[in-house]
């Protein structure tokens, strides 16, 4: 999920990546969710962390913008009903009524995700998202920040918006988000040669205004 869905097919096709064990946020985002909990992440990628969740024993709905990488996902899923794919980009569909109920608390979890997306997208997105939670539901967000873009990389060719921090929570505040958590720094997301500086994010609905 980026600015071009076509270059991730590609990047997916490629087999760019190949890694099967869990990142370290979906490890600690696991150790603040309950085991039964319904968990939507966006830019799921090659599901890495979506089928960590759902071996976890989590009802997972796992998103993705690149078609190549949702079918090949689909083709090795070994979790049933448990862990669902859908082809979808939340920038550009504005129905998300399919995805969610407002009546279910869920956890939403993204992953190197925003910085895959211009600013006007991430207000689109986050815009998107306040009108199809409750109060009830968790968003957990790791995201590089502006701190990062002059860090070595592992992948050179990748579009990454590295996020201002208070323009991010200028656009939360007009959505009706409220930040209940936050951490930046190194060591978060170490792979190879990149060891990015990022921020981790867990945040909710405003029940005073909604």
């Amino acid at each position: 999920m980026s600015k071009d869905a076509s270059y991730w097919n590609k990047f997916y096709a490629d087999d760019a990546v190949d890694i099967h064990y869990p990142s370290q946020f979906a490890a600690f985002v696991r150790s603040e969710i309950n085991r039964d909990s319904t968990i939507i992440e966006f830019g799921c990628g090659n599901a890495r962390d979506a089928a960590f969740f759902a071996k976890q024993g989590c009802q997972v709905v796992a998103v993705d913008s690149s078609s190549e990488v949702i079918a090949n996902n689909q083709t090795n899923n070994v979790f049933g009903d448990r862990l669902t794919y859908l082809c979808f980009d939340p920038c550009t569909e504005r129905s998300w009524e399919h995805i969610f109920s407002r009546e279910e608390k869920v956890i939403v979890y993204t992953r190197f995700f925003i910085h895959a997306l211009t600013n006007a997208q991430i207000e689109v997105f986050l815009g998107n998202l306040s009108k199809s939670i409750n109060t009830q539901s968790e968003v957990f967000f790791e995201f590089r920040t502006s701190k990062d873009q002059d860090r070595a990389k592992e992948f050179v060719g990748h579009y990454r918006n590295y996020i201002d921090l208070e323009w991010l929570h200028s656009v939360l505040a007009e959505h009706n988000f409220s930040v209940d958590y936050q951490a930046e720094g190194v060591g978060f997301a170490k792979y190879g040669n990149d060891d990015a500086y990022v921020c981790r994010m867990k945040f909710g609905l405003n029940p005073d205004q909604k």
